[in-house]
């Protein structure tokens, strides 16, 4: 899903841009909802697919106001979200989108869908002018410390925090008995060791830019995910 549509605007766009959940088989199905970060998430787990024998996942683009348009009954008529146990949203959340996520909340409980929220993710800086990660930059300049742990480091010294970690304990204070959340940023960085990762073993980059992930990038992540038991703690 990496090249195909972000916000499903028409009533067709789902079975045109995402895999259908199969009626025939007994697995979990898992949809993942929400803004171009909820590709990354889809990614995550599609890339990881192997190791999810009993789960099946499929994807819908749609921002949290647009429970208040005709992409909301888009969504719950679509097939996917009639098929799905669990929806996991996630979105790059701003201050006006707070207000949204309560419809989100009421959503999923009139529907009877267990639903857990991603928290925003860790961001970057910014692409340069000629479409360069910082990272990129780091890697021309520094041709003796090129190793993961020196990257690693750096790109933790990168972090906006300010565009993330206020945004994430205000959902958690307003909603905090309302909803289960989960924190993508301790599978990407380690705060005690204070460093991000950046490449994965094989050297490839895992953010294309401020914070969307490359699809080595996923499947390094959703390997980490994966280890950490996520499915077995949030999805059974």
């Amino acid at each position: 899903l990496r090249k195909q549509k972000n916000i499903f605007s028409f009533e067709g766009d789902s079975i045109n841009f995402s895999p259908q959940f199969d009626v025939n088989n007994k697995k979990k199905k898992i949809l993942i909802v929400g803004d171009s970060f909820s590709k990354d998430l889809f990614n995550i787990f599609k890339t990881n697919e192997d190791k999810y024998e009993n789960y099946e996942f499929a994807r819908y683009g749609i921002n949290l106001i647009d429970f208040e348009n005709y992409r909301k009954n888009f969504l719950i008529s679509s097939h996917n979200f009639k098929l799905a146990e669990f929806i996991l949203f996630t979105q790059r959340y701003e201050k006006n989108d707070l207000q949204y996520i309560e419809k989100l909340i009421d959503l999923s409980r009139l529907h009877k869908k267990k639903l857990i929220i991603f928290l925003k993710r860790p961001e970057f800086s910014d692409n340069d002018k000629k479409n360069r990660t910082i990272l990129d930059k780091f890697y021309i300049g520094n041709g003796q410390k090129k190793q993961k742990k020196n990257m690693d480091k750096f790109l933790y010294k990168q972090l906006n925090v300010k565009n993330f970690k206020k945004i994430n304990q205000q959902i958690r204070d307003k909603y905090k008995n309302l909803a289960i959340f989960y924190n993508l940023y301790d599978v990407i960085c380690d705060q005690s060791q204070k460093k991000c990762h950046s490449v994965n073993e094989s050297g490839n980059k895992i953010f294309y830019d401020y914070g969307h992930l490359t699809l080595n990038g996923s499947k390094f992540i959703g390997n980490i995910l994966f280890e950490k038991k996520f499915h077995m703690k949030f999805l059974e």
